[in-house]
């Protein structure tokens, strides 16, 4: 080969524009997914848009929503741009939607959504206002918008099941069962159908019928350790017990991860484990303290009997934004604490703020902005070879992190990431970036870039984190910027050996 000079060209700085079709998405999908590594967000963003812009790209869709904060409102103010630049294309108020729902801003959701279907009614955008009034607790709402998203399309079984729901939260049991109904004759081999139909049977008190739905979702789903403490709990009602203890037992084996929707502390109490099942019940806290889990330690101890520590519990869990007051009410496993004198006044209290709370969110729906406060949080850490180790939850799965403010991404090793995709904690659908899957069983490629649905650690929970895959199996798994740019002043105190992270709230 020829020798030749070294070249006195001036490094290209940025991406060649020249060689885009200008009607093809793809490729500015994935430039902006290069930029977004490289931390040229801006430009990032230029490009989802145009990908947007073109024909809805599917990877762009999916890099706006994992977007945060503080680039978040520089996205917000583009999208706006398009919205007021094509005012008669429904999609932009649709995406500004989806943006402001994806950080719980549920009011300026729904007032783009509506946006969206004043333009082009259509039944995806109405799903996504019943979801929006859903988490704001106003069900009457949800459930007229989840109306008008069946009525444009019929065929769409979800819809029915989200209306279900809706009524069940609404405490009308028997039309949530009879919205089942027509579900299950719908897509009569989906599992959940059954066993959702059975959970709301349990609480209205129909025995026979929640074992009949319990069995069919066990024999769709073997996997599913609720619908055993489910079955297991009628049986022992009727006064089956070995086929309780065999199905207690089924669920000891199935739901051994403690984070969050467990249910194995239920089941060691009906095996006669009292101290064992507070034992878990205390590890599941540890791991995340979030409102689910408080309720459910508050079913746990009013099921034992302990009745102030159930309605301690119960507090706790409203505090920490349990709303669903008509569940609450029905729940046969707080039966016993619903004849204490404090059970009314506290969840008339709860009750009473939360819709005090909705009629302020209401009147700021215009656009102002209410006050935000300063939040504190400490997170304990260890110190090991001169790094800062600390607990996190990644989409409910217990891991440990090196706490690096240098790395510019969350990453993990081919094996962490072979282990959740095998396990549910990952899908093909989380896979964001120029990585691919080797081989057919879930093993993962470096390279790869992944979304992560739930980051949580401490008091903190952050949505939609990206991640990179690396191929040192003996690598740390690190917890970098893509985390930490979202979270606040952080501070270390060695002393305490926590991590100080101050926010805005």
């Amino acid at each position: 080969m020829p020798w030749r000079p070294k070249s006195t060209k001036k490094r290209q700085t940025s991406f060649p524009t020249a060689f885009l079709d200008p009607d093809f998405s793809q490729p500015y999908a994935f430039r902006a997914e290069c930029y977004f590594s490289l931390n040229r967000i801006n430009e990032g963003l230029d490009d989802i848009i145009k990908a947007l812009s073109i024909d809805e790209n599917h990877r762009a869709f999916t890099l706006m929503q994992i977007v945060g904060e503080p680039d978040v409102n520089t996205l917000i103010a583009k999208l706006k741009v398009q919205s007021i630049k094509e005012p008669n294309k429904e999609k932009w108020p649709y995406y500004l939607g989806i943006v402001y729902e994806g950080i719980d801003n549920y009011l300026k959701a729904i007032e783009n959504y509506k946006a969206c279907v004043k333009i082009e009614p259509n039944d995806v955008a109405y799903s996504r206002i019943a979801a929006c009034y859903q988490e704001l607790g106003d069900y009457e709402l949800a459930l007229d918008n989840i109306n008008r998203a069946a009525e444009m399309d019929p065929d769409d079984a979800d819809y029915v099941s989200v209306k279900a729901d809706l009524l069940y939260d609404m405490g009308k049991g028997k039309e949530a069962v009879e919205a089942y109904d027509i579900f299950i004759n719908a897509d009569p081999e989906f599992w959940g159908g059954y066993y959702r139909r059975a959970y709301f049977k349990d609480n209205l008190q129909d025995v026979d019928g929640a074992i009949e739905d319990y069995s069919m979702a066990i024999a769709l789903n073997p996997n599913f350790a609720y619908a055993y403490l489910g079955r297991g709990d009628k049986y022992l009602l009727k006064g089956q017990k070995e086929a309780a203890m065999k199905d207690y037992q089924m669920v000891v084996a199935l739901d051994t991860v403690y984070s969050e929707s467990n249910c194995v502390q239920f089941a060691l109490f009906g095996l006669g484990e009292i101290d064992k099942a507070k034992t878990v019940q205390d590890s599941i806290l540890a791991n995340s303290a979030s409102a689910g889990n408080y309720y459910d330690a508050a079913c746990l101890y009013a099921r034992l009997g302990e009745n102030e520590t159930a309605l301690s519990y119960l507090q706790k869990s409203f505090e920490g934004g349990f709303i669903r007051f008509a569940h609450v009410r029905n729940d046969d496993d707080l039966e016993e604490i619903r004849k204490m004198d404090g059970y009314k006044k506290l969840i008339d209290e709860y009750e009473t703020k939360y819709l005090e709370e909705q009629k302020m969110k209401k009147m700021t729906e215009d656009g102002t902005q209410r006050e935000r406060k300063e939040y504190v949080c400490e997170i304990p850490f260890t110190a090991e070879g001169g790094n800062c180790y600390v607990k996190c939850q990644i989409n409910d799965l217990p891991m440990r992190f090196v706490f690096d403010t240098g790395a510019s991404d969350v990453s993990i090793s081919m094996v962490e990431a072979t282990f959740m995709m095998k396990n549910g904690y990952l899908t093909e659908k989380d896979v964001i970036g120029s990585g691919r899957f080797s081989d057919a069983v879930g093993n993962v490629s470096e390279g790869t870039v992944i979304n992560l649905k739930k980051v949580k650690f401490g008091d903190l929970e952050l949505d939609n984190v990206r991640a990179s895959v690396v191929r040192n199996q003996k690598a740390p798994l690190l917890l970098g910027q893509t985390v930490l740019s979202r979270i606040g002043k952080i501070e270390i105190d060695n002393q305490k050996k926590v991590i100080v992270v101050k926010y805005m709230k």
